[in-house]
C-alpha cells in the first residue's frame, strides 16, 4: 500500500429578576413604548439626567448592553417567522402556542444551534404576553432538549446533538428535470493519494508571506463599493509587469480584467461574444467545461483533434464556415501535455487574422514550461488572441484570482458584463495579491515552485525511465500512454486498489478516444512519493512497454 506524504438543561435561571439584570431600566432612565429603530418592539430611552459617576454610570452601560442583546435575540425570532405580537386565535393556550412556534423554528433550522433567545422580559413585551408565559415556554423547550440556559447570559438554542433538517424536495417539478446530477465519486475507500487533474498549488505559499500581504491590504481603507468591475487597478498594473517578464505578453492595465479564475474568464468571453447558433472550436481531447459552457450558450461545438504537436492546423483551416472562436492550451495541452509547435503557432495566427477568428489562449501550465516558446499572445500583432491565466497554481486556488488579457474593446465588454452581475472578486484579496506582485514575493514564490517541480520531474524520470511518460518538460501533470482502453482501465483500477486516484485520458475526449493513458497531476507531491508511484506503475506495465 502506498503511504501518503506528508448537563442538565435549564432555561430560566438567567431570566430571574436581579438587581443588575441587563433588561431592567435604570432608575434614572425613563422609558416609553415607542417602536425602536430596528422595527421590533422595545424601549427607547428618553433624555433623562446624566448618570452620576461610579456604580450608576456602570449600571447604565450594562443596561445599554442588555438592551442591544435583547434586540438581537428578538431579531432572530422575527427572522425565524415567529409572529409578534403572538396571535390569540383558537383554543390553544399562549404558552403552548409559543412552544409550538419556537420548537418548529428550532427543529426546522430557522433558529440555528447556538442562537441566543430573547430574554423572557424582552420576548414578553414583544409578544404581548406575560413574562410567566415565556418562562413556561422556555422551561418546556429545555425539557425537550431544544434549549439550554447559560448562567448570567440567557437562554440559547441547544448547540449539540441536533442535526439540521434538510430543505424539502418537491416530488415533481419541471425545473428538477433540467438539473445536472452531481458526479459520483470513485467509490471504495478514501484514496490515500489523489493525483487527478486538480488546481493544487505547485508549492505552498509561506504563511508569513501571506500574512504580510494581508496586513498590508488591511491598512487600506475598506472600500464602500464593489470597486472597478475590471479589477483593482494596482493589481492589473502589476499583472502587466508580471506577464511581460514571464510570458512575453505586453499589455496595458486597461487590457486586463481580473477574474475569479481561468474558468470564469472563459465563461465571460463566451457571454460577451457567443450567440445561439455561433460555432466554437475546441481541442479534442480538451477542457470539458468550456465545451459544456459553449453548448449552454447555444453554440455549435466543433472538436478539433490534437497530436504530438498540438492542435491540427490543417483541420482548423478546413472548418467552413470558420468558428467565431477557438480555445487552445498551447503551452501544455490539456490533457495530452503536447506543446503547440512553432509552425502551428504561426499558421493559427495567420488563419485567425484572415478569417476574423478569436484565439482564446488558456495558458495552462505556461509558467512551468521549462524551455518552450513564450505565450501565443506574445506573437500576436493583430489583436486576434485573448490570453487567459490563473494564479491558483502559484498561490492557492482559494484566492480565486485569474486574469484575462484581451484587445481593449473586448476587455471593456467583459468588464461591463461583470458590472451587470456584481460577480466581483473580493477587493481586499485583490489588494493582497497586488502586494505579493509589487513586493516581488510572487517572483520568489515562482522560483520556489519551479525548484520543487524540477525535483519532481527528476524523480519521475529516474524511477521509470522506460515508461511512456509524456509532458515532463512543462505543466504540472504527465501522461502515461497505454496500449488501449482495456489497459487504461486495468492500470487505473489497480492503482485505486493501492489508494492512488488518477484520471483517464479517454474521459476528456468528445467522442471515441483516439488515444488512452493515465493522467497524473504531481503538484505538491513529495518527490519520494512520486518515485514510489512510478515504481508501482512500472510493475503494472507489461515487459514490452517498459
Amino acid at each position: 500500500m502506498l503511504k501518503p506524504h506528508a448537563d442538565q438543561p435549564h432555561a430560566t435561571h438567567a431570566d430571574q429578576p436581579h438587581a443588575t439584570h441587563t433588561d431592567q431600566p435604570h432608575a434614572h432612565e425613563p422609558h416609553t413604548d415607542q417602536p425602536h429603530a430596528s422595527g421590533l418592539p422595545g424601549r427607547e430611552h428618553g433624555p433623562g439626567r446624566a448618570a452620576p459617576e461610579g456604580g450608576q454610570g456602570r449600571g447604565r452601560g450594562a443596561a445599554e448592553r442588555g438592551r442591544v442583546r435583547a434586540e438581537r435575540g428578538l431579531e432572530s425570532v422575527v427572522a425565524a417567522g415567529i409572529p409578534v405580537p403572538l396571535p390569540r386565535d383558537g383554543e390553544e393556550s399562549l404558552a403552548d402556542r409559543l412552544v409550538r412556534l419556537l420548537a418548529a423554528a428550532i427543529e426546522g433550522g430557522r433558529l440555528a444551534p447556538g442562537t441566543r433567545l430573547p430574554s423572557s422580559r424582552a420576548l414578553a413585551t414583544a409578544a404581548d404576553v406575560s413574562r410567566n408565559v415565556v418562562l413556561a415556554a422556555y422551561a418546556v423547550l429545555a425539557e425537550r432538549g431544544l434549549a439550554t440556559g447559560r448562567h448570567g447570559s440567557g437562554s440559547y438554542v441547544r448547540a449539540d446533538g441536533r442535526p439540521r433538517r434538510a430543505r424539502p424536495v418537491p416530488e415533481t417539478a419541471p425545473w428538477l428535470e433540467r438539473l445536472t446530477p452531481a458526479p459520483e465519486g470513485p467509490g471504495g475507500p478514501e484514496p490515500l493519494l489523489d493525483l487527478r487533474l486538480r488546481a493544487r498549488p505547485a508549492a505552498v505559499l509561506p504563511t508569513v508571506v501571506w500574512r504580510r500581504a494581508w496586513q498590508a491590504a488591511a491598512q487600506r481603507r475598506l472600500p464602500s463599493g464593489y470597486g472597478d468591475p475590471a479589477g483593482d487597478r494596482r493589481l492589473r498594473a502589476a499583472l502587466t509587469d508580471y506577464l511581460v517578464a514571464g510570458r512575453g505578453v505586453a499589455a496595458a492595465p486597461a487590457d486586463v480584467v481580473v477574474t475569479s479564475g481561468a474558468a470564469e474568464a472563459l465563461g465571460l468571453l463566451l457571454r460577451a461574444m457567443i450567440r445561439p447558433g455561433d460555432r466554437v472550436a475546441v481541442e479534442d481531447p480538451g477542457y470539458p467545461p468550456f465545451a459544456r459552457m459553449s453548448r449552454e450558450r447555444g453554440a455549435d461545438v466543433l472538436p478539433v483533434p490534437v497530436d504530438g504537436d498540438g492542435v491540427r492546423v490543417e483541420v482548423v483551416r478546413g472548418l467552413d464556415p470558420p468558428p467565431r472562436m477557438l480555445l487552445l492550451t498551447p503551452a501544455h495541452q490539456f490533457p495530452t501535455t503536447a506543446p503547440l509547435s512553432a509552425d502551428r503557432r504561426r499558421g493559427l495566427l495567420s488563419w485567425a487574422r484572415e478569417q476574423g477568428v478569436l484565439l482564446v489562449e488558456d495558458d495552462y501550465g505556461g509558467e512551468f514550461t521549462a524551455a518552450g516558446p513564450p505565450a501565443l499572445a506574445a506573437s500576436d500583432d493583430h489583436g486576434v488572441v485573448a490570453h487567459v491565466g490563473s494564479l491558483s497554481r502559484l498561490l492557492a486556488p482559494s484566492l480565486r484570482t485569474g486574469y484575462l488579457v484581451a484587445p481593449r474593446p473586448l476587455a471593456a465588454a467583459v468588464a461591463r458584463l461583470r458590472g451587470e452581475t456584481d460577480s466581483y472578486p473580493s477587493l481586499p484579496v485583490q489588494q493582497a495579491v497586488a502586494e505579493l506582485l509589487t513586493t516581488g514575493e510572487l517572483t520568489r514564490q515562482l522560483r520556489r515552485a519551479r525548484a520543487l517541480v524540477a525535483e519532481q520531474r527528476a524523480a519521475l524520470r529516474e524511477a521509470a525511465p522506460l515508461l511512456p511518460v509524456r509532458g515532463l518538460d512543462g505543466g504540472l501533470h504527465v501522461l502515461l500512454a497505454t496500449a488501449d482502453a482495456r489497459a487504461e482501465a486495468e492500470w487505473a483500477e489497480a492503482l485505486l486498489r493501492d489508494g492512488i486516484l488518477v484520471d483517464r485520458l479517454s474521459a476528456y475526449g468528445h467522442g471515441p478516444p483516439a488515444a488512452t493513458g493515465l493522467l497524473l497531476d504531481y503538484a505538491g507531491v513529495a518527490p519520494a512519493t512520486l518515485t514510489r508511484v512510478a515504481a508501482r506503475i512500472a510493475a503494472l506495465a507489461p515487459p514490452g512497454v517498459r
